[in-house]
Order: C-alpha cells, then sequence, then structure tokens
C-alpha cells in the first residue's frame, strides 16, 4: 500500500510517496532509488522478490509518479533542478522517517547517481551499496538519441509522443531482447504513459542530472562493501562510466553484462536477483577489487 510523507523544505512543502515491501521481514532493510522517469511501479515484482530477506523501500522521486510538488511551490522546487544532492537528502529523510538508522542502498541509473551522493552524504548510514548502469558525471556520451525522444514525449503531439516513446525504449532495451520478448515490451510501451511523469519535473531531473559530478577523491571516500553491475552494449550510459567508477571505489564489485543494453532489470532480472541477494546476504569481506566480464 502507498503512504505519503509530507515534507517541508526552504522553498516549499511536497509529499513523496513510498512503499515497503515485506515490512515484516527481519534483516538489514534496502531503499532502492529509480532512474530518470521512473516510478515506484516500473521496478516491477524486483522489490517484492528481494524483500523475502529483508524490508525493501521503493518510492517516486520528486514530482513524479504519486510525489506531489503543487504549483504553488517556489520556481526552484517546481521546476528544478532537482539535484542529486536534494535527491539524497530525500532517501536520507525517507529512512529516518522509517526508523531506519542503517540500510542497503540501490540505484539505477539517476538513481545510481543520488545513491553515490547519499553514501557521500550519509556514510555511516548505508551498509552495502549497489549501483546499476550508472556514471559519476552527468555529460553523456551516448545517451542523446535518448534524452532527445524523452523530451519528444513531454510535446502535445499524441502522433509524435507515441513513436518517440517507441524510440526511447530502444534505446533502453537493444533489439536483440526486444525480438525475443515482443508481449512484454507492447506492454512496457502501455504502461508508461499510466502514470504520472509531467515535463516540468522530467526537465528538472534532466537539470539535475546535467550538473551531476562526483570527483574522483569523492568515489575513493565510499567506502561501503559495493557491487556494480553495467551492460556492455548500454546505449544511454556507455560501459566506460562503469568502468570509471570502479577505478576508485575501492572495495567494490564490478560486473559487465555482455549483449545487454540499459534497463537491466528487465534484461537480466534473474542474474540481477542472484548477485544482488548473494551480495546483500554474505557477511563483510575483507576489501576486494574484482572485475567480472561475463
Amino acid at each position: 500500500m502507498t503512504r505519503y510523507l509530507q515534507r517541508s523544505t526552504p522553498d516549499g512543502d511536497f509529499r513523496q510517496a513510498y512503499l515497503v515491501c515485506g515490512e515484516n521481514t527481519v534483516g538489514t532493510p534496502l531503499i532502492m532509488v529509480g532512474g530518470l522517469t521512473q516510478v515506484k511501479e516500473d521496478w516491477g515484482t524486483f522489490p517484492k522478490n528481494l524483500a523475502l530477506d529483508r524490508p525493501v523501500l521503493v518510492f517516486d522521486n520528486r514530482g513524479i509518479g504519486e510525489s506531489y510538488i503543487p504549483r504553488s511551490a517556489s520556481e526552484h522546487l517546481a521546476y528544478g533542478p532537482y539535484t542529486m544532492e536534494q535527491m539524497a537528502e530525500d532517501v536520507l529523510c525517507l529512512a529516518s522517517h522509517l526508523g531506519w538508522n542503517r540500510f542497503h542502498l540501490l540505484g539505477i541509473s539517476m538513481g545510481g547517481m543520488i545513491a553515490q551522493r547519499t553514501a557521500i552524504l550519509g556514510p555511516t548510514r548505508i551498509d552495502k551499496l549497489v549501483l546499476l548502469c550508472t556514471t559519476a558525471d552527468g555529460t553523456p556520451e551516448r545517451g542523446n538519441e535518448f534524452l532527445q525522444n524523452l523530451l519528444s514525449i513531454t510535446g502535445d503531439n499524441l502522433p509524435d509522443k507515441q513513436e518517440a516513446l517507441h524510440r526511447m525504449m530502444v534505446c533502453l532495451y537493444n533489439e536483440e531482447w526486444i525480438a525475443s520478448n515482443p508481449e512484454h515490451f507492447e506492454q512496457i510501451l502501455k504502461e508508461y504513459p499510466r502514470h504520472q511523469r509531467g515535463s516540468r519535473a522530467i526537465m528538472a531531473q534532466m537539470r539535475g542530472i546535467a550538473e551531476h559530478h562526483i570527483t574522483e577523491d569523492e568515489l575513493r571516500s565510499i567506502t561501503q562493501p559495493t557491487l556494480m553491475i553495467h551492460g556492455v552494449d548500454d546505449a544511454v550510459l556507455s560501459v566506460r562510466k562503469g568502468q570509471h567508477i570502479a577505478q576508485y571505489i575501492p572495495d567494490i564489485t564490478f560486473h559487465e553484462l555482455p549483449a545487454t543494453g540499459h534497463q537491466l532489470i528487465d534484461i537480466a532480472e534473474k542474474y540481477l536477483f542472484e548477485r544482488i541477494s548473494a551480495f546483500l546476504n554474505n557477511g563483510r569481506r575483507q576489501v576486494q577489487r574484482s572485475i567480472s566480464r561475463l
């Protein structure tokens, strides 16, 4: 059941929507942070599966889905940018609201950017960190086509929006996966417009991504055991972005998935579940660096 946290900020009030799976399970809680335009429903069954061993929190980032920002809010709150620092504070506030003093943190794409900043702002609160197809800076390398189609979706011309949505989703997945899963892909196209993804919130998130930058020294300061997974065929964020992060976080295990695009949750769900579950369930390890190209 969706719940709401009413938040007051210097720029005004907003309501953050969240959902806890496996609330009565025993284990260190996990917070999952979604990417650009992603709503909590986009995770599908993945949070429920991970919640067999621990409580799992999913939520709508500010301005997206049911996380409501009133039009009376200041221009800065309503139109952004929604900085990674602000959204990292949102994560920490939700954790405090739930009484979670320490938790695991998982972020995908933009959510991985937020997760990195959260680990820097609240280092003592995060036990283990999982980063999926993300980057330490917001400079687009291969994602221009994706962003152009995303901008077209925010327009008013319905046929153009539908065609742009299809092209955007092709960027997120890959042709091989789409050809092998046509019905699943069509369902994804149908589900996307059913949730609130307002143009001003998308633009605010995009502006925040453009300003995102984690320095090499900041990456070195992330000392939590970290699991990072990136698709080799990612057409939004090149695998080089993941490789850069893996060079500097001291205690990191980095996997590159061949023939895999950006939307890892759908493309490699079973693999992710097995890897992430094993990583979170294992006891603390000695510091190690391992690169796996499967």
